[in-house]
């Protein structure tokens, strides 16, 4: 007799579990569809990065500025988590037919019918790792599984036209820009009654007008680094490196730090992380005084948010920046809630940052207390009557080498009149 109740008690615990599930899949439905109907984060981040960077170039917004505006986007525009894929067991093989019979009841009642979808979460997966690549500049990985996802007949057309926006942004940052064009002429002509076709309509514009802004500084006769820097700032990557590189060893020691900074930033654009922070760092250990030293500092700290998985750079870029006393990255730091987490990886490989020795061993001289409490600053006036300011990094008896604002200066001895060493 004791085991009827109990057959009773187990029957009723299980059907309930179903219920349950079914119920929770509805809401989960319900709350993917307001995301992506009410969000709309993303597709702003796609007409800020554009505008932030035509105001770079058309100068009305400093770095400090711009660094503040690129880490709120990608602060806002995160990686969505989903839940790990249902398991094929006896609960999921009967939720239909327990779903005819709670909404004959809901029926009866007058309630409106519970909705279930069978949702694949490798089609979401897909998508997580295409945003993930793009997220991180590597544009060719995640053109490739959007075109992944648009295979599938799962998504609806928000989706789809979403999917095509994003697939063309990433083509028009690696200047393919027909293929750009093509997305965005498809989604304004085939799904013109979602929020997408607004979106791909503003950014032919900012395409076509940014096309224009590089064949004008390309022929102009404007000086390397000049060039460079407004191509990087029209994200036109690899005709900036091509320029650095070819300038790179004519350039003077007060130059290096600028140069330096830009070819970081193409590698950064170009999908290469790894070179990117590596020649952050050469900044950063050559120049710590040099107002490029805290952008890059501040590029390397995005570079570790925007990667995640088990990178150390995020911490390597805090421990710099108590030594560079950044303000814009120390508010990023106090502000900013953690991204990225650690235990749950977005991409099938994560992108992974590691630091050569040397540099390791230049990065850990700078930030050591002994050298910041050595440290001499000194005063130098020339007789042709220039003023250096900067810390003392090297004497011998043909110069004085300085870290100033604007870089390493070499000042010769012969000019100098007077010297003087600052508290």
């Amino acid at each position: 007799m004791v085991f009827i109740p109990m057959l009773i008690a187990g029957y009723l615990f299980f059907v309930n579990k179903i219920v349950i599930s079914i119920r929770l899949n509805e809401l989960k439905t319900y709350l993917q569809e307001t995301d992506k109907n009410e969000g709309g984060i993303d597709h702003i981040a796609l007409i800020a990065t554009y505008e932030i960077h035509k105001k770079i170039y058309e100068e009305r917004i400093s770095q400090d500025d711009a660094d503040t505006a690129e880490n709120k986007i990608s602060s806002l525009s995160l990686p969505i988590r989903h839940a790990p894929e249902e398991s094929g067991d006896i609960s999921s093989a009967i939720k239909l037919p327990a779903l005819y019979i709670i909404n004959f009841n809901r029926k009866v009642l007058g309630k409106p019918p519970v909705n279930f979808h069978r949702s694949n979460d490798r089609e979401f997966k897909v998508l997580d790792e295409a945003y993930y690549y793009e997220r991180n500049f590597m544009f060719k990985h995640a053109i490739a599984r959007y075109d992944k996802a648009l295979e599938s007949r799962n998504f609806s057309s928000s989706y789809r036209s979403s999917i095509l926006l994003r697939q063309g942004y990433c083509y028009a940052l690696t200047e393919d820009h027909n293929m750009a064009m093509k997305n965005y002429n498809t989604i304004i002509k085939d799904y013109s009654q979602e929020s997408s076709a607004i979106t791909a309509s503003i950014l032919i514009r900012y395409l076509e007008g940014f096309s224009l802004a590089r064949e004008r500084v390309l022929t102009g006769e404007s000086d390397p680094v000049l060039k460079s820097r407004k191509l990087v700032s029209l994200l036109a990557y690899k005709q900036a490196l091509k320029i650095i590189e070819d300038f790179e060893n004519k350039a003077s020691q007060s130059e290096l730090p600028s140069i330096q900074y830009f070819k970081a930033r193409c590698y950064s654009g170009l999908g290469e992380p790894q070179k990117a922070v590596e020649n952050y760092l050469k900044v950063i250990t050559s120049a710590p005084a040099s107002p490029y030293a805290k952008y890059s500092n501040r590029k390397i700290y995005m570079i570790g948010k925007s990667a995640g998985g088990d990178n150390k750079i995020v911490e390597l870029s805090k421990n710099i920046n108590s030594r560079l006393n950044d303000p814009v990255l120390t508010e990023f730091i106090t502000t900013e809630k953690d991204t990225c987490s650690n235990d749950i990886p977005i991409a099938s490989d994560v992108i992974t940052v590691n630091i050569p020795d040397g540099l390791k061993d230049k990065v850990q001289k700078l930030t050591s207390t002994g050298v910041q409490k050595t440290e001499t600053l000194l005063i130098i006036t020339t007789s042709d009557g220039n003023r250096f300011i900067g810390r003392l990094i090297e004497k011998n008896i043909d110069y004085i080498s300085l870290e100033t604002s604007i870089g390493r200066i070499d000042v010769k001895r012969d000019k100098i009149t007077k010297v003087t060493e600052q508290e």
